[in-house]
Formats: C-alpha cells, sequence, structure tokens
C-alpha cells in the first residue's frame, strides 16, 4: 500500500486534530488523510501523553500501555498484509493493489 502524498499544511491540522482530540478525532483524521496517519499520530499522541518523552530510551512498559489504550478506544491496528510479489507489475512500475 502506497503512503498517500501529504502537504506541511494538512500533516499540521491531522496532528493538531489528534493533539486536541486525542482517540475522539481518530475517525475524522482517518476520512480525511488516512487510516496510517491516523494511527501514527495517534500513537505518538499517546506515546507522549505516558512519559516516552520523560527519559531516553523511554520506559518500555509505555508499548504495553499504548495498546491498553488503544483497545480501551476500540481501536485495531493490525500487521500489515503482505502481498505477493507481481514481476511484471515490478518492471512496469505499476502499483498493484
Amino acid at each position: 500500500m502506497q503512503a498517500q502524498q501529504l502537504s506541511l499544511e494538512q500533516m499540521q491540522e491531522a496532528a493538531k486534530l489528534i493533539e486536541i482530540d486525542g482517540s475522539e478525532a481518530y475517525e475524522t483524521v482517518c476520512r480525511r488523510f488516512g487510516e496510517q496517519v491516523a494511527q501514527l499520530l495517534l500513537v505518538a499522541h499517546i506515546r507522549r501523553n505516558y512519559g516516552s518523552m520523560d527519559s531516553y530510551p523511554p520506559n518500555p512498559s509505555i508499548n504495553a500501555a499504548v495498546a491498553v489504550s488503544l483497545r480501551k478506544h476500540g481501536i485495531k491496528i493490525s500487521a500489515p498484509q503482505t502481498r505477493k510479489s507481481d514481476p511484471v507489475a515490478e518492471l512496469t512500475g505499476d502499483v498493484v493493489a
């Protein structure tokens, strides 16, 4: 899956929505900017709220806390699906969905 190209203004707007409303903005950000954008921003937002910037390296327990928070809000982030390689598409540069 190819990532959506966003302008800096769009990135800022998506980030601001998550910063202000957290998980409540997840669906809006998904619709407007894409699911991966919403997931990345929300995970980063939750990690910061759990103190990921307070120490280096961040406390490993933050990973579990983020997973619990996502589940609590009904947000499921699954592993990316792998696809079979298409040699013709690779040679022509076509994107295979």
